[in-house]
């Protein structure tokens, strides 16, 4: 299922999980119609990273082999919805939970104790149980 001991690049690991849980899967085209042809695994892989790295399009288009600038914009505009991103994260979050590693630390079998998926919500009104951050939703 993982690739072999040693220095593991950011691609080889979006590789690898995509290849188990299939998260680009949930990367549709915003147009319900007259959608072009989809861009290939690596392009999704770039905007990721760029913006996970917040390295930005720019600078990932020009520290990317074969994906244009204009074609990873085009991808992140199109494809990179709040929602399609939602559901491409649950799918990582719900492979993670699979992994055998995720039952050494729970408590309680039947209970699930995490905040590990780095999901952010936005809340309409003020929440006791939480603070503003500027970092999201403005």
């Amino acid at each position: 299922m993982f690739p072999g001991p040693g220095l593991i690049s950011l691609h080889e690991v979006l590789h690898t999980v995509n290849q188990q849980c299939h998260f680009t899967n949930c990367l549709t085209h915003w147009s319900p119609r007259n959608r072009p042809p989809r861009p290939a695994e690596r392009v999704f892989f770039a905007g990721l990273m760029a913006y996970g790295c917040n390295l930005g399009l720019t600078r990932m288009a020009h520290a990317t082999k074969h994906v244009a600038l204009a074609t990873l914009e085009n991808a992140v505009n199109w494809y990179f919805s709040l929602d399609n991103l939602r559901r491409a994260n649950d799918a990582v979050v719900a492979l993670t939970g699979k992994l055998p590693v995720s039952r050494l630390f729970k408590r309680h079998p039947e209970a699930v104790h995490t905040s590990s998926d780095g999901q952010k919500y936005y809340v309409a009104v003020d929440s006791i149980h939480a603070t503003h951050s500027y970092k999201y939703f403005g």
